[in-house]
């Protein structure tokens, strides 16, 4: 169940990766970030994360993998893609195209795909949160796995009306009622007192 919200969370970061970076002078392409993964002091693997232009788009890979002895008792061979096209300066980054999940992890195997369809936008709507009012556009994004909190019905996602595209809250039907989550802060917003 852990994995179901990890994702989420990695389709959300991808998906509004291009909103964030655009108003933080975004990285430079091509970029790539090398990491050395520890337990205990101990090295169990190694993570990279590359941003390179793929001819008009932008090309964001991830990837785990275990250390030489840690693969004989659980073996990790993680890849996830995101596709973003390209946008306008500063940023040049533009919106999510295409999400691809292949992870190996011990026994178990998952690949995932998700394709964003940018006209999936339903409307315009004010909302009103505990942080203020907010121009947002309304999308249903149509997921083939069942996500977070094991959803069953929709799932819609306000967005702030702007280039950053802030989910500002989101709203999916489950097994008995429905989730929301509703913005409260993030570091765009003071913490209220």
């Amino acid at each position: 169940m852990r994995g179901k919200y990890l994702l989420f969370i990695i389709l959300l970061i991808t998906a509004f990766l291009p909103g964030f970076s655009a108003t933080a002078n975004c990285f430079p392409i091509p970029e790539r970030l090398e990491f050395e993964l520890s337990y205990t002091g101990i090295t169990a693997g190694h993570a990279v994360q590359e941003v390179k232009q793929d001819g008009t788009d932008i090309h964001i890979i991830s990837t785990a993998r275990s250390a030489e002895w840690l693969k004989l008792f659980f073996p990790v061979d993680d890849r996830i893609e995101s596709y973003l096209t390209s946008g306008t300066p500063p940023s040049n980054i533009g919106s999510p195209r295409l999400y691809q999940e292949r992870k190996h992890e011990g026994k178990t195997i998952t690949n995932r795909e998700a394709r964003f369809d940018r006209q999936k936008v339903l409307r315009r709507e004010v909302l009103v949160t505990p942080l203020g009012r907010f121009n947002t556009i309304v999308i249903h994004p149509l997921l083939k796995s069942e996500g977070i909190f094991a959803r069953t019905g929709d799932m819609f996602i306000w967005l702030t009306d702007d280039e950053r595209r802030i989910p500002v809250q989101m709203k999916s039907k489950v097994a008995v009622g429905s989730i929301t989550a509703t913005l409260t802060g993030g570091s765009y917003w003071p913490r209220k007192k």
